[in-house]
C-alpha cells in the first residue's frame, strides 16, 4: 500500500522512514475497526466511521487498552485527524458519533493512562509532547460540542495530579501548554479537581505558562474557577506572583484585556484572608483598584462594585452590635438540650450515606412498621374526612369550631411575641393583586462615584464627616422624635428595622433586626417613615445585609407605599429609588468572620409631611391570610366545590394557628373522591419570601373559581391539601428565614421536633398518613419559595440519576418525566424559565422538604418552585398580579397534565391513578374533551 495514501493520518510529525511499518500498524488498526484497506480519501474514511456509530467508541477504547505504543499512536493519530484536522463537513460527520460525556471522561483518563504505560519507553519519550498534544486537543474539540458545554469531567485524582505535574515540569513546551490550559479550564469546573491541583509549585508553573503562552484570559478563568475552592483560594492568597499578576491586569485595557469581573472575583476571594490582603496591598492594590473604580465605564459597573467591596477591606473594620432579638419560645426549654444534641450528631460525621445504608434501611423499616400507630396517635384521620363523609350535595364548609371567623376577631387571633399586635396602614387595606407595568431600568443603578468615593475616604480616615450623627429610632427604646429628622417605625406585624441613625442632613444609616433567637437573617425589611420633605434627595444605607450579592445590583428597586398617593390617586405599592448599589462595607460580626453588605439608595419624596412605607418586597401578613380565608367562607351556597378549612396545629409559640385547606369536588361517576390522588402544596416556610404567599393566594382563588374549566377539572381529578403559611410566627415577627426558635424550618424535615417545629412535624405527619396509612396515591408535592439572586421563576426537582448519593442511581434517570410539569406551566406563563429548572439532589438539601418528601414517601414529583423578587420575561418587574397569575398557571398545568394522563396510559404514573379510570374523561364518541 502506498504510504502517501494514508499521509493524512500521520500528519502529526511521525517519521516517514518506516512507512511500511506504519502501514502495517494501520492495516492492523483498520482490521480491528472492520474498515477495508482500499479506502482512499479522508472523506471516505470519515463517512464510513460516521455510518458506524460504534467505531469512534472502539477507537477511543483502543487508545485506552493498547499495550503497544505504535498501535496506540496510530489510534491517537486517526482520532486526532478525524475530529481535529478534517474540514467542517467531515468533522460534523465524525462528531455525530461522539458520546460527549463518556468519551470526554475516557480521553481525559487516557492522557494519564498513556503516560503511565509507556513513560519508560524511548519511543514515547521521543514523541511525548506530540501524543499528549493530540489527546488534549481532541478533548477540547469534543468539549466544544454544544451538548457538552455544561459537563464537568470526572477526572481521576491520578489524572489531575498528572496535569499538575505537566504544569510544573513542562513549562518550556509552549505547544503542550497551549493545549493543556483549555483542558485545565474544563476540569477546574469541578471544585474537587481544583483542590487536588492546589500547591505553590502548581501556581508557580501556571504563572510561567501565562508568561510563555500569553493566554492570559484562559489563565484568569482557571484562577477564577479554582478560587471557588476554599483550599485553592487559601493557597492562592499566599502566592505573591499570582496576586501581582491579577492586580497588574486590572487596569490593562490593551488588545488582550481580560474580563474585569473575573479579575475582581479572584481578588475578592483571595483578599478574604489576612495573608491575601497583605500581599494585595504590597502590590499597590489599593491604588490600582481605586483607579479602576473611579475611571471604569458603566459596562464594568458590576466589576466596579466588587472593587469597591475589596477596597473596604483595606480600611479599619467596625463590629456591629448583635441584633439578636431573644424571644420566649413556646415549648419547654428542657426540650432544647435534647434536640440540640441530636442535631449536633448529624454534623459530627462526614461519612457518606452509603456507608450506613443497612442501618438506615433498618431504621426506615422500623419507622414504617410503627407509622400507623404514630399517625393514629396524632389523630391525623380527622384531616381526611372528605374520603368518607362527603354527601352528594355539599357546599363550602369550615371544620367545626377550629377555624371559625368573624371580621372582628381576626386581629385577636394574631399573637405577636415581640410587640403589641398592630397592622401597617397598607396591610389594613387588604389590597387585591394589581398589575403595574414597570420594567427594569439600568439608570437606577448609575453609580454616584463622587458620593461612594467620599464614603470610602471617610471610612479610611482621609476625610471628615462634619455632621454629628445621632440615633433617631431604636425598636427597643423610646426616642423622642425630632422635627429635623425623618421619623421611623417598625413596631407592626412583619415590620423589620432595628434602628436608624442620622449621619447627614438627609442621609440615614439603617440596621435590620436578625431573625428571632438567631444571629442570621438580615434581608427582609419593612418600615414606616414620616415627616418627609418634598424635593429633597434622601439617601438610605442599610448596612447589615449578609448575602454576597443581590438583584439590587441588576435593576431591582425597593418598594414604596405613600399614604398621600393612595388617598389622593389610589396608587398602591410602587418601585422607587435611584443610585442603587449593593456592596461590601467595613462592618463585621463579633468574630470578624463576615463582611456585611450595604444597600444604598436615594429617594426623592413626592409629598411633604407624608407617611410612607418601604419594603423589600410586597408585604403579605398572617392577618391578610386569615382575612383571605375568612372571605372564602362567606359563600355558603351549594357550588359543587368542597372546601374545608381546619387548624393543622399551633405554631412553636403555641399561640398562632397553621391553617390547612382541603379543596376538591364531589364524587363523579367517573372518579369518586376516595379514589383521587392528593396534591400537597406548601409555602412561606421562609417568612421573608412574601412572593410565595401571593402565588399561593393565586392558587387558592383559581382553584375555587366556579366557572373556569381548568379549575373544575383540577378539582374533579385531585384532592388538594394546601398549607398556605408554614411559618406564621416568623412572618409576624418580620424574620427573613427562621421561625420563632431561630432555626430554618426548611432544614428540619428529616427529624422535625414536635414542639420546636410543630409546623413541619404535623405537615410531615399529614403526608405520612395519606401515603402509608390511607395508602392513597400522592401525585405531587409543591413547595413555593422566593429567590433573591436570580430572575424569572423556575423549578427544582429530584432526579435520582443526578443525586450526590450514587446508590440513588438504581431508580433511573427520570429527568425527561420531571420536565413535563415545568413545561406545562411554561405553556401558561412566559415568566417561567425552563433552562433554569434543575433536577439535582445535593447533599446539602437532604433535610429540605422537597428531598425528604421524595426520599421518605416515594413521591417522584416533588418540586420546589423558586420565584424571583426582581423580574421575569421582557425585564418586566414582578408585581402581585404576575404572582397570582403564576398560581393560576400552576393549577392549569395540573389540570392539563391530568388530561394528558387520562388520554394516554403512558402518563398514568404521573397521576398515580389506576388505568381502569382511563375512560373517566372520554366522551361517548371516543374523543377526549377539550377545555
Amino acid at each position: 500500500v502506498d504510504s502517501n495514501k494514508w499521509k493524512w493520518i500521520f500528519e502529526s510529525g511521525m517519521s516517514d522512514k518506516d512507512a511500511d511499518g506504519l502501514c502495517f500498524q494501520n492495516r492492523k488498526l483498520f482490521r480491528k475497526l472492520n474498515i477495508k484497506d482500499p479506502l482512499i480519501s479522508n472523506y471516505e474514511v470519515t463517512q464510513h466511521i460516521s455510518s458506524q456509530p460504534s467505531l469512534i467508541n472502539q477507537l477511543i477504547h483502543m487508545i485506552w487498552d493498547s499495550e503497544e505504543i505504535d498501535f496506540c499512536s496510530c489510534a491517537i493519530n486517526m482520532l486526532y485527524s478525524l475530529l481535529c484536522l478534517s474540514n467542517d463537513e467531515e468533522k460534523q460527520l465524525a462528531m455525530k458519533t461522539v458520546n460527549a460525556s463518556e468519551h470526554l471522561n475516557i480521553l481525559t483518563h487516557c492522557t494519564y493512562n498513556t503516560h503511565a504505560k509507556f513513560c519508560e519507553l524511548k519511543e514515547y519519550r521521543d514523541s511525548f509532547p506530540d501524543m499528549q498534544i493530540k489527546l488534549l486537543h481532541t478533548i477540547t474539540t469534543i468539549y466544544q460540542v454544544k451538548k457538552c458545554k455544561k459537563l464537568t469531567i470526572a477526572a481521576s485524582e491520578a489524572t489531575v495530579r498528572f496535569y499538575s505535574l505537566l504544569v510544573t515540569s513542562q513549562t518550556t513546551h509552549k505547544d503542550l501548554m497551549l493545549h493543556l490550559l483549555p483542558v485545565l479550564k474544563i476540569i477546574c469546573l469541578n471544585k474537587k479537581n481544583s483542590e487536588i491541583l492546589s500547591s505553590q509549585s502548581f501556581f508557580d508553573g501556571l504563572y510561567v505558562c501565562c508568561k510563555l503562552t500569553q493566554k492570559v484570559s484562559t489563565v484568569v478563568l482557571i484562577l477564577k474557577l479554582m478560587s471557588r475552592s476554599a483550599v485553592a483560594a487559601q493557597c492562592m492568597s499566599n502566592h505573591r506572583k499570582i496576586i501581582n499578576l491579577v492586580t497588574n491586569l486590572v487596569n490593562y485595557n490593551g488588545k488582550r484585556a481580560t474580563n474585569k469581573r473575573s479579575l475582581m472575583t479572584i481578588l475578592y476571594r483571595v483578599t478574604a484572608t489576612s495573608s491575601g490582603l497583605s500581599l494585595f496591598l504590597e502590590a499597590d492594590g489599593f491604588n490600582t483598584l481605586f483607579q479602576f473604580f473611579t475611571n471604569c465605564n458603566n459596562n464594568n459597573r458590576l466589576a466596579a462594585i466588587k472593587a469597591y467591596t475589596i477596597l473596604y477591606r483595606t480600611v479599619p473594620s467596625h463590629q456591629l452590635p448583635q441584633t439578636t432579638p431573644s424571644i420566649s419560645r413556646g415549648y419547654l426549654e428542657e426540650d432544647e438540650e435534647e434536640e440540640e444534641s441530636s442535631e449536633e450528631s448529624d454534623l459530627d460525621s462526614d461519612e457518606s450515606e452509603e456507608e450506613h445504608q443497612d442501618d438506615d434501611l433498618a431504621e426506615e423499616q422500623s419507622r414504617e412498621k410503627n407509622v400507623s400507630e404514630d399517625c393514629e396517635s396524632d389523630n391525623m384521620g380527622c384531616f381526611f374526612t372528605e374520603l368518607t363523609d362527603v354527601n352528594e350535595n355539599f357546599a363550602m364548609q369550615i371544620s367545626d369550631s377550629d377555624f371559625s371567623f368573624c371580621q372582628g376577631n381576626i386581629t385577636h387571633r394574631v399573637f405577636n411575641p415581640k410587640h403589641m399586635n398592630k397592622q401597617a396602614y397598607p396591610d389594613t387595606l387588604n389590597l387585591k393583586a394589581s398589575y403595574e407595568e414597570h420594567y427594569l431600568n439600568s439608570s437606577t443603578n448609575d453609580l454616584s462615584r463622587e458620593y461612594l468615593t467620599y464614603k470610602l475616604m471617610n471610612a479610611k480616615g482621609l476625610s471628615d464627616n462634619k455632621y454629628k450623627s445621632k440615633v433617631v429610632y431604636n425598636v427597643d427604646q423610646n426616642i423622642a422624635e425630632s422635627e429635623q429628622s425623618l421619623q421611623f417605625d417598625s413596631r407592626f406585624e412583619c415590620g423589620n428595622l432595628k434602628c436608624a441613625k442620622q449621619i447627614g442632613s438627609h442621609e440615614y444609616e439603617l440596621l435590620l433586626d436578625s431573625d428571632s433567637n438567631s444571629c442570621n437573617g438580615q434581608q427582609w425589611y419593612y418600615f414606616q417613615i414620616g415627616n418627609t420633605t418634598t424635593g429633597v434627595a434622601y439617601t438610605f444605607n442599610i448596612i447589615n445585609f449578609l448575602k454576597i450579592n443581590s438583584q439590587y445590583n441588576y435593576g431591582m428597586q425597593p418598594l414604596l407605599f405613600s399614604l398621600k398617593d393612595y388617598t389622593t390617586q389610589g396608587i398602591g405599592w410602587r418601585r422607587c429609588g435611584e443610585h442603587i448599589v449593593y456592596h461590601g462595607n467595613n462592618y463585621t460580626d463579633d468574630g470578624c468572620s463576615k463582611q456585611y453588605r450595604t444597600l444604598s439608595f436615594s429617594i426623592t419624596f413626592q409629598h411633604s409631611n407624608d407617611t410612607v412605607y418601604l419594603a423589600y418586597h410586597y408585604p403579605y401578613t398572617y392577618t391578610r391570610l386569615l382575612n383571605v380565608i375568612s372571605s372564602l367562607t362567606n359563600d355558603s351556597s351549594s357550588s359543587g366545590i368542597f372546601l374545608r378549612i381546619t387548624k393543622l396545629c399551633n405554631t412553636a409559640s403555641c399561640k398562632n394557628e397553621v391553617p390547612l385547606l382541603t379543596i376538591t369536588a364531589p364524587s363523579t361517576p367517573q372518579l369518586s373522591v376516595n379514589r383521587r390522588p392528593f396534591i400537597f402544596i406548601t409555602s412561606r416556610v421562609h417568612p421573608g419570601e412574601t412572593n410565595s404567599s401571593w402565588i399561593m393566594e393565586g392558587i387558592i382563588n383559581f382553584l375555587l373559581d366556579k366557572e373556569n374549566e381548568h379549575a373544575k377539572r383540577a378539582r374533579e381529578l385531585f384532592i388538594f391539601k394546601i398549607i398556605p403559611m408554614l411559618n406564621p410566627d416568623g412572618v409576624i415577627l418580620g424574620n427573613t428565614r427562621s421561625g420563632l426558635n431561630g432555626h430554618d424550618l426548611n432544614r428540619c424535615w428529616l427529624r422535625p421536633h414536635r414542639y420546636k417545629c410543630p409546623e413541619i412535624y404535623f405537615t410531615k405527619k399529614l403526608m405520612e398518613y395519606a401515603k402509608r396509612v390511607l395508602r392513597q396515591p400522592v401525585s405531587f408535592y409543591l413547595d413555593i419559595h422566593g429567590h433573591s439572586r436570580k430572575k424569572f421563576f423556575f423549578f427544582y426537582g429530584c432526579n435520582p440519576a443526578m443525586s450526590w448519593n450514587k446508590s440513588d442511581a438504581v431508580y433511573g434517570d427520570v429527568q425527561d418525566i420531571l420536565k413535563v410539569f415545568p413545561q406545562m406551566v411554561h405553556g401558561f406563563t412566559p415568566h417561567l424559565r425552563l433552562n433554569d429548572c434543575k433536577y439535582k439532589i445535593q447533599k446539602a438539601k437532604e433535610s429540605t422538604g422537597r428531598v425528604v418528601v421524595w426520599r421518605e414517601f416515594g413521591i417522584p414529583y416533588s418540586y420546589t418552585l423558586e420565584c424571583s423578587y426582581c423580574a421575569g420575561a421582557e425585564k418586566q418587574t414582578i408585581n402581585t398580579k404576575i404572582l397570582t397569575d403564576i398560581g393560576a398557571s400552576i393549577v392549569r398545568a395540573f389540570a392539563s397534565m391530568a388530561d394528558a394522563a387520562f388520554s394516554t396510559s403512558k402518563c398514568m404514573p404521573i397521576l398515580g391513578v389506576d388505568e381502569s379510570h382511563l375512560h373517566s374523561f372520554v366522551t361517548t364518541n371516543g374523543e377526549t374533551e377539550e377545555n
